[in-house]
Order: C-alpha cells, then sequence, then structure tokens
C-alpha cells in the first residue's frame, strides 16, 4: 500500500496504474464472504476500513 502512495503523490506524470490479477473469482467471492460474516473481529473491521480510506 505503501509504494501505491508513494507512486501516487511523487509520480506525477505517471496517470494510470493498471493491476492484473489470476485465479479464480469463486476464491474472492469466498474471501469476501469470510470478511462481512466476521465483520464483528476487530481485524476484519481494520481490513475493510483500508478500502474506505481512499
Amino acid at each position: 500500500m505503501m509504494r501505491l502512495l508513494q507512486i501516487r503523490f511523487n509520480e506525477l506524470e505517471i496517470g494510470v496504474i493498471v493491476f492484473k490479477s489470476a485465479g479464480s473469482p469463486s476464491e474472492v467471492v469466498k474471501y469476501c464472504d469470510f470478511l462481512q460474516k466476521n465483520k464483528g473481529h476487530w481485524l476484519v473491521r481494520e481490513i475493510l476500513s483500508i478500502g474506505q480510506e481512499f
């Protein structure tokens, strides 16, 4: 995450960053379901809050 922030704020000429991923979409859905089912746990709350900060 820090590398992304460094690029965002220090490399002003970069306009687009493309992320490519590989793997099973069903695994992502399982992970998201797990996070939603356990959002009462402090660590899950921290993980979910990361995406809301930006």
